[in-house]
């Protein structure tokens, strides 16, 4: 079914360009019409609220236990909790608007990929197997470790005999 000259139409009008002619059932968008897609707002949003929320918790947690913070400081956990928000936000966003998913999913998938990841973290931390030092960071630190002792025999050494 085509338009013909003198037919009746109703057009839709979006900030000054007609985006839609339709009449009865038939209808033709343009390549200027609004799109509806708020998966990707609602993936921006959730990895803002997930952020804010890891803000508040190192941040009330910091007061709390100023001493003893325990796995809740900036690394190696927040670090990667960032990471994994990012990701997961923006994968599960453009996947939602690429398969033409609900938003509402979006928040819903990011949310408990999170706390997933989350929950592995922070028992991989509780065992021991995240958040070790390299092997030859340790290295280093032992031969920076030896020369500062060096240097301080030095020190006390020179402070005794006044040789300064």
């Amino acid at each position: 079914m085509g338009f013909s000259g003198g037919d009746r139409v109703t057009g839709t009008v979006w900030r000054g360009v007609v985006v839609v002619v339709a009449q009865g059932d038939f209808r033709q968008s343009s390549a200027d019409a609004p799109r509806d897609e708020p998966q990707m707002a609602a993936a921006v949003g959730t990895f803002a609220g997930l952020l804010a929320a890891l803000a508040l918790m190192f941040g009330a947690v910091h007061p709390a236990r100023p001493r003893d913070p325990g796995f809740f400081t900036r690394r190696p956990y927040g670090k990667w909790l960032v990471v994994v928000m990012g990701a997961a936000c923006a994968v599960v966003g453009l996947s939602a608007v690429w398969a033409g998913l609900p938003w509402l999913l979006v928040p819903t998938l990011c949310g408990a990929v999170v706390a997933v990841s989350a929950w592995f973290l922070h028992r991989d931390l509780r065992l021991g197997r995240v958040g070790r030092t390299r092997p030859a960071a340790n290295a280093g630190d032992r031969h920076a470790f030896r020369a500062l002792s060096r240097l301080r025999e030095r020190t006390a050494a020179a402070a005794d005999t006044g040789d300064d």
